[in-house]
């Protein structure tokens, strides 16, 4: 019975990737895997970082290629005709949004001033749930879109401030608010963007020097370099952050901890006291306080109380 069951699933599934003319329909594309959010540019998944012997592209190039408004200016004018496949590309892609037999042709998502929901409530609001500002948010104009490369970002060119009046109320009880005042909220406002490097001078750690005209920085400490490459085996240069890390990090087991610099396990340390602890043991020495011989204040008398209301043992002194 379960293999007749599974027969009829398993043709089911298979006449439903089947089309007319197919010999057998297979999926059309293969599992796109996600790939991890930039360090330039959190809004989109990109690489985090290439190798360092790939090719990169130059920044004047990446620049030209932001101002293409299309996916046909784009081979037009940065696609090698001879890479192109006829069968795939068989004519222009103008019209954005229109279904074809590779799917649908998206309208690239350029740098320009785009409405874009922000807050209207004070930074210094009270955490009170009796007061209420109206309205909380509006949209404005803030520069939104993709570049051509993750080197770039889009940013404000040109911004003017605007004034906005919101009004503060609390609840006092009944179905009618109190108004509390009007409060003034200041909002910049994005009127001109442009593609730009997404990586600043301020990026860049006590290691690196920024290029501009590379949109990154760039690695200054040559000699931690190529010693870490003649450790290839252990270690990998991270040209992000200019260090040698290891390649592997292992878990240790009790009594050992994980050296970065032998990228191994080794035994821990085995901890001797200072000469500085042994002296600062002495603060909790506890001097003796000299008495003289017919002090009574030198004894002390132990007399616990029974029920029976007699102390045992007898006051003596010890």
């Amino acid at each position: 019975m379960w293999n007749f069951l599974l027969a009829i699933s398993t043709s089911v599934t298979f006449l439903a990737t089947t089309t007319t003319g197919d010999h057998a329909a297979f999926p059309l594309a293969p599992k796109v895997t996600v790939k991890r959010r930039s360090a330039y540019d959190p809004i989109f998944d990109v690489p985090l970082s290439v190798s360092d012997d790939a090719m990169e592209i130059p920044i004047d190039l990446i620049y030209k290629m932001s101002s293409v408004g299309n996916i046909t200016q784009f081979v037009d004018q940065f696609i090698d005709k001879d890479s192109v496949d006829p069968r795939e590309f068989p004519g222009n892609f103008d019209g954005e949004g229109i279904e074809r037999g590779i799917g649908v042709i998206p309208k690239p998502g350029i740098c320009t001033p785009e409405l874009t929901l922000v807050s209207l409530i004070p930074t210094e609001a009270p955490n009170d749930p009796s007061i209420v500002y109206y309205p909380q948010c509006t949209r404005v104009k803030r520069c939104g879109g993709c570049c051509s490369h993750r080197l770039l970002s889009c940013q404000p060119t040109e911004t003017e401030t605007l004034t906005y009046t919101i009004v503060k109320s609390q609840y006092t009880g009944g179905v009618r608010m109190q108004l509390v005042e009007r409060v003034p909220i200041i909002v910049e406002q994005h009127t001109k963007c442009r593609c730009a490097c997404a990586v600043k001078e301020e990026h860049c750690n006590r290691f690196q020097r920024y290029e501009a005209s590379q949109c990154k920085c760039v690695c200054t400490n040559l000699e931690d370099q190529s010693k870490c490459l003649k450790e290839s085996e252990l270690k990998i240069w991270d040209s992000n952050a200019c260090n040698c890390r290891c390649r592997e990090t292992k878990g240790c087991t009790t009594g050992t901890f994980f050296d970065e610099t032998q990228c191994q396990c080794i035994p821990l340390p085995i901890l001797r006291p200072s000469d500085e602890a042994i002296l600062d043991r002495k603060k909790y020495i506890i001097k003796a306080r000299p008495v003289t011989p017919n002090d009574d204040s030198r004894y002390h008398t132990v007399t616990p109380e029974y029920s029976s209301g007699t102390p045992w043992p007898p006051n003596k002194y010890y």
